[in-house]
């Protein structure tokens, strides 16, 4: 087999787990995949039970007005509401959004079907916004020839849902870098983040973890 014939992931993808989930009444699995690329925009839905797929829902060409979610990084299955949590990790090109984290929130409705069984559908519910701060400009000066002027990088690393229902959000903010290589570093550039949104909040209040520089997980305990 050639290499260009390894390489080929088809769509959806049902080979690369990258994150997985059920629903508050264990009806459903919900899956999110990863080829190589970190391309794949597809959710696969399954029936717990019986094991059988129930639906493929492609995040970059949506349907029912759903936002375009490319390359979904992080996934909450709420255990409290029929709700979804996803993040891209995809970000803008525009500079206004730089700073911008977003977390998109859908709804998923069960209808019952003739003859038993349920039809799943998706919707829209909201989107967060989650407006990080800077990095701290005192450290970006070792880098200010390395820099690009005033833009940055807002990632989330990692969400978690709290037993009342709140999402909890972790990331960090970085400036971006020019193409050329760089070697040395005083410290990590980074601001750590943690956002807490209420259950149907549009908004979070927002923290900085000044013992964290680069959180990648977050769990409730």
């Amino acid at each position: 087999m050639s290499e260009s014939a390894r390489n080929i992931v088809l769509e959806p993808d049902f080979q690369h787990l990258k994150e997985i989930g059920i629903d508050r009444s264990s009806t459903y699995v919900f899956v999110l995949s990863s080829c190589w690329e970190n391309g794949n925009n597809w959710m696969l839905i399954y029936n717990e039970a019986t094991g059988d797929l129930c639906g493929c829902l492609n995040l970059s060409q949506p349907d029912d007005n759903l936002p375009d979610i490319k390359a979904p990084s992080n996934m909450v299955i709420s255990s409290i509401d029929d709700r979804i949590y996803l993040a891209s990790s995809v970000r803008s090109n525009n500079k206004e959004d730089d700073l911008a984290a977003k977390v998109y929130c859908l709804s998923f409705q069960k209808e019952q079907r003739n003859g038993g069984g349920y039809i799943l559908h998706i919707v829209p519910d909201r989107v967060i916004t989650i407006e990080w701060p800077a990095p701290d400009q005192n450290i970006l000066g070792s880098f200010a020839g390395l820099l690009e002027p005033e833009r940055y990088v807002s990632v989330i690393t990692s969400m978690a849902e709290a037993p009342d229902g709140r999402l909890c959000v972790v990331g960090f903010t970085a400036p971006r870098f020019k193409e050329e290589p760089w070697y040395t570093a005083p410290r990590f550039f980074t601001r750590p983040m943690l956002a807490i949104i209420e259950p149907d909040a549009g908004t979070s209040d927002i923290y900085t973890l000044s013992d964290v520089d680069l959180p990648l997980s977050v769990v409730w305990r």
